[in-house]
Protein backbone atom coordinates (compact mmCIF):
# COMPACT_ATOMS: atom_id res chain seq x y z
CA UNK A 1 0.00 0.00 0.00
CA UNK A 2 1.38 3.59 -0.54
CA UNK A 3 1.82 6.43 1.43
CA UNK A 4 -1.03 9.27 0.73
CA UNK A 5 1.04 12.49 0.95
CA UNK A 6 -0.28 14.83 3.51
CA UNK A 7 -3.09 16.63 1.71
CA UNK A 8 -5.25 13.16 0.88
CA UNK A 9 -4.46 12.18 4.63
CA UNK A 10 -5.57 15.57 5.72
CA UNK A 11 -8.42 15.03 3.98
CA UNK A 12 -9.49 11.41 4.95
CA UNK A 13 -9.18 12.76 8.93
CA UNK A 14 -11.27 15.45 8.10
CA UNK A 15 -13.78 12.67 6.90
CA UNK A 16 -13.30 10.67 9.26
CA UNK A 17 -13.99 13.28 11.85
CA UNK A 18 -17.48 14.40 10.01
CA UNK A 19 -18.43 10.75 10.71
CA UNK A 20 -17.83 10.94 14.18
CA UNK A 21 -19.64 13.96 14.41
CA UNK A 22 -22.58 12.90 12.64
CA UNK A 23 -22.76 9.46 14.52
CA UNK A 24 -22.51 11.71 17.84
CA UNK A 25 -25.58 14.13 16.39
CA UNK A 26 -27.68 10.96 15.85
CA UNK A 27 -27.23 9.30 18.90
CA UNK A 28 -27.79 12.61 20.91
CA UNK A 29 -30.99 13.54 18.31
CA UNK A 30 -31.98 9.57 19.04
CA UNK A 31 -31.81 10.45 23.05
CA UNK A 32 -33.90 13.40 22.93
CA UNK A 33 -36.62 12.10 20.76
CA UNK A 34 -36.19 8.46 21.93
CA UNK A 35 -40.12 8.35 22.94
CA UNK A 36 -41.06 9.59 19.46
CA UNK A 37 -38.53 7.56 17.33
CA UNK A 38 -39.18 3.87 19.18
CA UNK A 39 -41.72 2.82 17.13
CA UNK A 40 -39.63 4.06 13.52
CA UNK A 41 -36.00 2.18 15.24
CA UNK A 42 -35.74 -0.45 14.04
CA UNK A 43 -36.36 0.49 10.00
CA UNK A 44 -34.46 3.76 10.55
CA UNK A 45 -31.55 1.47 11.43
CA UNK A 46 -31.62 -1.02 8.83
CA UNK A 47 -31.74 1.68 6.37
CA UNK A 48 -28.66 3.39 8.10
CA UNK A 49 -26.87 0.27 7.87
CA UNK A 50 -27.67 -0.08 4.40
CA UNK A 51 -26.93 3.01 2.95
CA UNK A 52 -23.34 3.42 5.47
CA UNK A 53 -22.87 0.04 3.57
CA UNK A 54 -23.52 0.58 0.10
CA UNK A 55 -21.28 4.42 0.55
CA UNK A 56 -18.49 2.48 1.92
CA UNK A 57 -18.40 -0.30 -0.53
CA UNK A 58 -18.57 2.38 -3.44
CA UNK A 59 -16.01 4.81 -1.73
CA UNK A 60 -13.43 1.75 -2.06
CA UNK A 61 -14.27 0.41 -4.83
CA UNK A 62 -13.55 4.20 -6.33
CA UNK A 63 -10.68 4.53 -4.33
CA UNK A 64 -8.86 1.38 -5.09
CA UNK A 65 -9.73 1.96 -9.00
CA UNK A 66 -8.09 6.20 -8.81
CA UNK A 67 -4.25 6.39 -8.27
CA UNK A 68 -4.58 7.83 -5.17
CA UNK A 69 -3.09 6.48 -2.77
CA UNK A 70 -4.57 5.36 0.53
CA UNK A 71 -3.63 5.45 3.98
CA UNK A 72 -3.13 2.12 6.37
CA UNK A 73 -5.74 3.06 8.81
CA UNK A 74 -8.32 4.04 6.53
CA UNK A 75 -8.00 0.68 5.15
CA UNK A 76 -8.14 -0.84 9.07
CA UNK A 77 -11.28 1.36 9.33
CA UNK A 78 -12.92 0.46 6.13
CA UNK A 79 -12.74 -3.27 7.84
CA UNK A 80 -13.77 -2.76 11.39
CA UNK A 81 -16.92 -0.94 10.00
CA UNK A 82 -17.57 -3.80 8.05
CA UNK A 83 -17.43 -6.43 11.15
CA UNK A 84 -19.13 -3.46 13.22
CA UNK A 85 -22.10 -3.79 10.90
CA UNK A 86 -21.98 -7.39 10.88
CA UNK A 87 -22.04 -7.62 14.26
CA UNK A 88 -25.08 -5.11 14.62
CA UNK A 89 -27.32 -7.48 11.90
CA UNK A 90 -26.10 -10.58 14.30
CA UNK A 91 -27.86 -8.93 17.28
CA UNK A 92 -30.70 -7.80 15.47
CA UNK A 93 -31.43 -10.92 14.05
CA UNK A 94 -30.62 -12.35 17.68
CA UNK A 95 -32.62 -10.38 19.47
CA UNK A 96 -35.84 -11.13 16.91
CA UNK A 97 -35.29 -14.52 17.53
CA UNK A 98 -35.18 -14.66 21.37
CA UNK A 99 -39.08 -12.46 20.95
Amino acid sequence: MKRANGNESGVKRARLLGGVGAVALGVELGALFASFLKAYALPVLLAGVAMHALGMFIEHRLENKSANASVWWAEILYWVCWILLLGVIIFIAVDYLKG
